[in-house]
């Protein structure tokens, strides 16, 4: 559809740039002569292109047109095994672009009913290949009422119903400019209405000993003098200094008896002392079993020591050791899951404290995925 106003060139080339930003396949636009093609091409690795050169223009009463050569070419392997596939990509831009310019009833100008492609390769660019079109594009002519005149040309037996306008503001004209007056009016109502709440410190700024104050009305501004505030640096020089420190009310940072329990340090040892104490009723309750209840004498050093192995069954249900002392496993305790333990000394089960020789083959088998620890008596 025609709008009833006159097109320029600029107005042209924008509305194809339009075309090009909002298709996919187009990676940059170009509007320049084709003598500037080569050098324009090379400047960016972005393809396929959309390159579009002046051919002329025709002025006439009713319609101006405009004749222009559109590319669309995409760049080549090396070996030129993609050139179809470059072409084919191009033929379909500018079809793309022949259909939007011939059905969308938008653009404020119409083309030529038909247009033709021409495969396009250059001497001077033997990476790329593609195709043009060479479109006309119709854009309605004008009057010489259209023109516009600083001020009005004499023309006799001709009339313009049309009043000419200086659009650059002077000194000379600028009072007569209703938006700019009517600005300036409204700018000083709001002056007017300014109230001494409105005005407020903006800021602050220590000189020496001048505390100066920043407002957002300059005139108000002031300056605080602080030299007899200035403090001597010595302690004794204070007021009012607290004279117990029992005054002070801020028990942050310690523990008090109240939350000694909560505290992971403390629990930490607490069970840490507990532990073992746990093993010296351990040694006590299991020293007697190696000493005689009655009748002969003991001599020599008795050493005993309790350990604690711990076998993860979590992966495999059996383990084989071989003894690397003489001790007895006195208990099991489960630490995941409940499994049944079932232990052979050299092929034969083992009872929970018999006695284990150094060098006994060890199996322990667990029916199920566990962990437990083993007391162990050497």
């Amino acid at each position: 559809m025609i709008q009833n106003q006159n097109f320029s060139y600029n107005g042209i080339l924008n509305t194809l740039e339009a075309f090009a930003s909002a298709h996919p396949e187009i990676y940059r636009f170009i509007a320049e002569d084709e003598d500037q093609m080569s050098e324009m091409t090379s400047k960016d690795e972005a393809f396929p292109i959309m390159f579009v050169a002046p051919i002329d223009n025709t002025y006439d009463f009713q319609m101006n047109e405009y004749r222009l050569r559109i590319y669309a070419y995409d760049r080549l392997m090396k070996d030129r095994s993609n050139v179809n596939d470059c072409r084919s990509r191009a033929d379909k831009i500018l079809n793309d672009l022949d259909v939007w310019l011939k059905e969308y009833d938008q653009l404020p100008f119409e083309v030529d009913s038909v247009s033709f492609a021409y495969p396009f390769s250059s001497e001077l660019m033997t990476d790329v290949t593609g195709w043009y079109i060479e479109v006309t594009i119709q854009s309605p002519s004008y009057s010489v009422c259209d023109i516009p005149f600083l001020t009005p040309v004499i023309i006799t037996g001709y009339t313009c119903d049309i009043q000419y306008t200086n659009e650059f503001l002077t000194c000379s004209n600028l009072g007569e400019c209703e938006t700019f007056t009517d600005a300036i009016d409204n700018l000083q109502e709001q002056i007017d209405e300014l109230s001494p709440d409105n005005f407020y410190t903006t800021g602050a700024t220590l000189s020496g000993s001048t505390l100066i104050f920043d407002r957002n009305d300059e005139v108000n501004a002031y300056d605080v003098d602080l030299s007899s505030l200035e403090f001597s640096g010595d302690y004794n020089d204070l007021t009012n200094t607290p004279t117990n420190l029992s005054d002070f009310n801020n028990n942050e940072g310690f523990v008090s008896c109240d939350d000694l329990s909560d505290c992971p340090v403390i629990q930490q040892g607490f069970q840490l002392i507990t532990n073992a104490q746990q093993d010296i009723i351990d040694l006590q309750n299991e020293l007697p079993n190696y000493l005689p209840l009655s009748g002969g004498t003991m001599t020599g050093e008795i050493i005993t020591a309790i350990e604690r192995w711990t076998f993860d069954f979590m992966d495999k249900l059996d383990i084989t050791i071989y003894a690397d002392d003489n001790f007895i496993i006195d208990e099991i305790d489960n630490i995941v899951d409940t499994p049944t333990i079932t232990i052979e000394v050299n092929d034969v089960s083992y009872t929970l404290g018999d006695a284990i020789a150094l060098g006994d083959k060890i199996k322990i088998t667990s029916d199920i995925a566990s962990v437990v620890k083993m007391k162990i008596i050497k």
